[in-house]
């Protein structure tokens, strides 16, 4: 089986599976054979050894019943950086860098030191990119309420040598400091929609995808403690649903909670963000 008939093999065998069976299949042919997707891309023709063929078919067979690549490879690229993933964390999604660039540029339009948190951190994804970025202007805590997810953050945060502290927290209740700048990709998923896509997401952590309800109760909780964390003029950044552009009790709350909203589109023009600032 030579690199080119490897990749259509793979491919086939996760159509039904994949949004992207042909770079699944590619991804994990480089991984099985490590080698570049260059060598593979510019020589199709060379072929495998048998022991690459069944790490191959086998990594195949694995991604087939539901585990995301990143977990067979073991790594993410997210703001083109390679971060360490396990089952234990959220696999890091593109509408995430998003909500990154978001941050920067409000790091970057302050002159001073600015003290953040990345609120249920998972993989360390934000918070190690943010402070790679901020450079000396940040100050950065990141919390999860799981112990195997701050392992893998704090792996990460070891790799790109990043100061931060890690907090083990269930939302807001090991924190008593309050931030210039809130950072989160809370599961915001309602549960019907997780129930629907089952298939794709049941390898995932269910607690950082969804809270269970069709409401997004969590945000009940959520948004009074930004407010409470948040310092005067302090900036809170969520990743949320597009449905919650049109949620007006959790707008309310946040107006009742001295909180301005502003929502943010992503990349396909879906209302991803919201921007809160404590008034």
């Amino acid at each position: 089986m030579t690199y080119d008939q490897a990749i259509t093999t793979g491919a086939a065998r996760l159509k039904s599976t994949s949004d992207s069976p042909a770079l699944d299949s590619e991804v994990l042919l480089t991984f099985a054979c490590k080698v570049s997707r260059e060598k593979i891309l510019t020589h199709p023709e060379i072929r495998l050894t048998g022991n690459q063929a069944r790490i191959f078919l086998r990594l195949i067979k694995q991604r087939r019943s539901g585990i995301p690549v990143a977990y067979l490879t073991g790594k993410k690229n997210f703001f083109g950086r390679d971060f360490a993933v396990t089952k234990d964390v959220l696999v890091p999604r593109p509408e995430t860098e998003g909500l990154v660039e978001l941050a920067l540029k409000e790091i970057h339009a302050c002159p001073r030191v600015l003290t953040i948190l990345d609120l249920g951190t998972g993989s360390g994804c934000i918070a190690v990119t943010l402070k790679l970025a901020g450079e000396k202007k940040t100050m950065l805590t990141a919390t999860d309420i799981s112990i195997k997810a701050l392992a893998v953050a704090r792996k990460n945060s070891l790799t790109y040598k990043t100061k931060i502290k890690f907090v083990k927290s269930d939302l807001f209740s090991k924190l008593s400091s309050k931030f210039d700048l809130i950072v989160s990709n809370p599961p915001y998923v309602p549960f019907s929609e997780y129930r629907k896509n089952f298939m794709q997401l049941k390898k995932e952590p269910r607690l950082a995808l969804t809270d269970k309800s069709n409401d997004f109760r969590l945000f009940n909780k959520l948004i009074p403690g930004i407010a409470e964390h948040l310092r005067e003029k302090g900036v809170a950044l969520l990743e949320i649903h597009p449905k919650m552009k049109t949620n007006n009790r959790l707008i309310s709350l946040a107006k009742k909670s001295r909180l301005s909203c502003k929502f943010f589109k992503d990349l396909s023009g879906k209302w991803r963000y919201l921007r809160l600032e404590k008034i």
